[in-house]
């Protein structure tokens, strides 16, 4: 079983590898979508956790991703995961993910998100605030 500490530091990690990902995407207007939607997967799978500690849940794969700039220093996001509970790897849930990720005014880390996933009808509203 995860501890927290397990779980925040894997969210850290996954936070710092889309703020590189975004920031260059920011700087360059190129992305590496299959390489960003695995890194936003680990990301869901972690941040998804501290939903419901008691029925943790976690993400197989983001599909159908599309991304659109907000300004210089915020990204929108829209598309597809399977989201499904640890507990049985063989249920999966088609869910609709969307969002936001706005980073810092240096573009290196994340300033704060918000996403939503809807997973067989259940609303996960992922922020983080600076």
């Amino acid at each position: 079983m995860d501890t927290i500490e397990k779980i925040n530091s894997g969210i850290m990690e996954m936070e710092a590898m889309i703020a590189s990902r975004v920031g260059n995407y920011l700087k360059y207007g190129k992305i590496d979508l299959k390489s960003f939607s695995s890194e936003l997967e680990w990301f869901l799978t972690w941040r998804i956790k501290l939903e419901d500690l008691s029925n943790r849940m976690w993400c197989d794969g983001v599909f159908d991703l599309k991304i659109k700039k907000l300004g210089r220093h915020a990204i929108d996001i829209a598309g597809m995961a399977y989201i499904g509970p640890e507990s049985n790897a063989g249920i999966l849930y088609k869910s609709a993910i969307s969002g936001k990720f706005k980073l810092s005014k240096n573009n290196k880390f994340i300033e704060n998100y918000v996403v939503q996933v809807n997973a067989n009808d259940r609303l996960y509203d992922l922020s983080k605030t600076a």
